[in-house]
């Protein structure tokens, strides 16, 4: 346990550094943040649902999202698919738990490594995000929109010039926009703007009106590897992006720079607008990334992996093994209120 304080360096949306905010020293538990920061989540219901999904040559789960009554399961299939009856190779979305469930599949060409990497659900709108790369072509990404009888919306491809685009997350608005995060090379032309990556990688982020119509795009990076992995949205909070930077990166009018030109861990709160409200780093000596968020009323919380030393209060806090899993609760202003860190000898990391 870490009684430490946990210090955030902050860029002003100016182009200024702030001076590190400090919080109190956090009180960590063993399982959990303390009671009351997050509000219970309604689940599917009192009742234990149970759903095989299943493939006659194997099936994975990639990534699921939950609203109301029914949850949305993702991954991909090889063989018939058990309730679709088809014989194919390819990626599903599955309803679960509903009066009426259904599977939704697209099947992957024969030389195509087909996967989804991401879905949310809010407003009757389900977004999934797709990742499609074949021998020879640079990977593209494809967001698509379904209704919640598995009908298809809109479909918007990204895919960068003389490079490469994929999506590692997106989050449904109230208003069944679609905002979307991940990692391009190259050159994107996206919602009206051309975004050229500075380095081996930036990170993008780009917002998709209800109607399918991409209506703004933006970039964050600099000489090096960049990428966001993560992104939630609230109507009290907006828009929270999580990710990792290495040396010195650009986030609109706002610097950050990592410590000992490592990879450091990045969170940024926007408007819906795409207008930078404030930037946080998180890092220390090694390598620091974030890889995923969530919101509950006015908290938020990150999760990453930290090597070696991360910077917190007045000495660094150590890792038991060469990485540790992180999670951190700050408040919709980018105070951070506590820190629980789990770890043992080996390496430990978080996966969103």
């Amino acid at each position: 346990l870490i009684g430490e304080e946990l210090r955030f360096h902050a860029g002003d949306g100016g182009g200024n550094f702030a001076p590190p905010q400090v919080a109190p020293s956090p009180v960590l538990g063993a399982h959990s943040v303390a009671a009351g920061d997050f509000a219970p989540t309604p689940g599917l219901g009192d009742g234990l649902v149970t759903e095989i999904v299943a493939a006659s040559n194997g099936s994975t789960a990639t990534a699921v999202a939950i609203d109301g009554d029914s949850a949305y399961l993702a991954g991909s299939f090889d063989g018939t698919l058990k309730a679709k009856g088809s014989a194919a190779r390819g990626v599903f979305v599955q309803r679960i738990g509903a009066t009426q469930g259904w599977p939704k599949t697209w099947a992957a060409k024969p030389d195509e490594n087909l996967r989804v990497t991401s879905v949310d659900v809010r407003a009757e709108t389900l977004a999934v995000a797709l990742s499609r790369s074949t021998s020879g072509r640079p990977p593209r990404a494809t967001i698509e929109a379904l209704d919640l009888d598995g009908k298809q919306r809109w479909t918007v491809e990204l895919e960068a010039k003389v490079g490469f685009a994929t999506i590692a997350d997106v989050a449904v608005a109230d208003d069944g926009a679609v905002y979307a995060v991940g990692s391009f090379t190259g050159v994107m032309d996206i919602a009206g703007s051309t975004l050229r990556a500075d380095g081996l990688a930036d990170g993008f982020i780009v917002a998709i009106a209800a109607d399918g119509k991409p209506t703004w795009a933006q970039r964050f990076g600099g000489a090096e590897g960049d990428q966001a992995t993560a992104i939630a949205y609230s109507p009290a909070v907006g828009v929270i992006v999580t990710g990792w930077f290495s040396g010195e990166a650009a986030v609109q009018r706002a610097t950050v720079k990592s410590n000992d030109e490592s990879i450091d861990g990045l969170v940024m709160r926007l408007r819906p607008d795409g207008a930078l409200l404030w930037v946080r780093q998180l890092g220390g000596a090694g390598t620091d990334t974030l890889t995923d968020v969530a919101i509950s009323g006015n908290q938020l919380a990150v999760l990453g992996t930290f090597e070696r030393a991360l910077l917190a209060g007045t000495k660094p806090i150590e890792s038991a093994g060469s990485s540790d899993i992180l999670l951190a609760t700050m408040s919709a202003e980018g105070e951070a209120h506590q820190l629980q860190t789990v770890g043992g000898p080996g390496p430990d990391v978080a996966n969103g």
